[in-house]
């Protein structure tokens, strides 16, 4: 367990030093911001969708490592998905934070984290998830 904690702070320091996609982004389909004022951490996620496909995906943004890093493991996991698939991981992602018995192991990328979350899980879905909300609006924009 020890590892995977260890993997886990690897990856949150990783993505926080290195973030993947943050950029603003020109000509996007979509933008969408998200704050979270218990800390303050503030997002801007840009959207590029043509024939239903995230064509390219981006955010801009300040706040703690792990919002950081949940927005950057975000954009890489979404970009190249047809709309229909980040719709259906929103959903998942959607009753991993709101399901009391929901099984984590359907979520691929949360494998290796799952018996790592604690606390933190506060800071990526109080980030991710109202930028995830937006994103999805995007979507009835973009067909």
């Amino acid at each position: 367990m020890q590892d995977l904690k260890e993997l886990y702070q690897e990856v949150i320091l990783d993505h926080n030093r290195n973030p993947r996609n943050f950029r603003a982004m020109e000509h996007a389909s979509c933008e969408a911001r998200g704050h979270n004022p218990l800390c303050g951490d503030r997002l801007k996620l840009f959207l590029k969708i043509k024939n239903d496909v995230i064509e390219d995906i981006s955010f801009e943004g300040q706040g703690c490592a792990i919002s950081q890093a949940s927005a950057s493991i975000m954009t890489e996991v979404l970009n190249g998905l047809s709309c229909e698939e980040a719709r259906a991981l929103f959903d998942k992602v959607h009753q991993l934070l709101t399901v009391e018995q929901f099984d984590i192991q359907s979520l691929p990328f949360f494998k290796a984290t799952s018996s790592c979350w604690g606390s933190s899980l506060s800071c990526s879905s109080q980030m991710c998830i109202p930028c995830m909300a937006y994103f999805n609006c995007c979507f009835k924009k973009s067909n």
